[in-house]
């Protein structure tokens, strides 16, 4: 099993349950190429994505929500295949990486990533857990991105789950983003 000793646990039995939760995601191939994408600065895609399920699995247990939804929410609400730092191992995936980095693409605002990524995200997880995905889930994972998504098709969050998903990324972005830089590029 994988070493998640970066989270901080202070319940053994609720790590448990949320670990029975999320075996079969870290078992995948195709989840665990998302420890070559490089997110917030200091920390790949893969450890971004499974602190925030962890933490959205001990917010839903506090507020009485959804467990289940909230963990495998919080898991693949970033499940897309862009880096937003080049680094060499990009380059095992996808030769086009390079390419992107170098000569980036202009696009409009609302084109940008954190616009668009919330969708390749729920299509991607829809692809690689079909039978995972439950209207909650699709929610919580195109709206992660509020209050942004109030400028997309999507709009408001319509569950609690989808609110606990938005709380932990964002504890778990904003802890983790230490220049501003980063937030020009959205």
């Amino acid at each position: 099993m994988e070493d998640l000793s970066f989270l901080t646990i202070k319940n053994k039995r609720n790590f448990t349950n949320w670990l029975k939760i999320i075996k079969p995601f870290l078992e995948s191939k195709e989840f665990q190429r998302r420890k070559l994408l490089f997110h917030h600065e200091n920390q790949s895609l893969w450890h971004h994505c499974v602190k925030v399920s962890f933490m959205a699995y001990e917010l839903a247990l506090k507020y009485h929500a959804d467990e289940k939804t909230c963990t495998i929410a919080g898991l693949l609400h970033d499940f897309y295949e862009k880096a937003w730092y080049y680094t060499p191992d990009l380059e095992k995936l996808q030769k086009r990486f390079k390419e992107n980095f170098i000569n980036p693409k202009k696009t409009k605002l609302t084109q940008k990533h954190a616009f668009s990524h919330p969708y390749e995200a729920y299509k991607k997880a829809s692809q690689y857990f079909p039978t995972y995905m439950n209207e909650k889930i699709k929610d919580a994972i195109e709206k992660h991105m509020f209050p942004l998504s109030l400028l997309t098709k999507e709009k408001w969050p319509h569950y609690k789950e989808s609110w606990i998903v938005i709380l932990a990324d964002k504890i778990d972005s904003f802890t983790n983003l230490q220049h501003q830089k980063n937030f020009l590029n959205i």
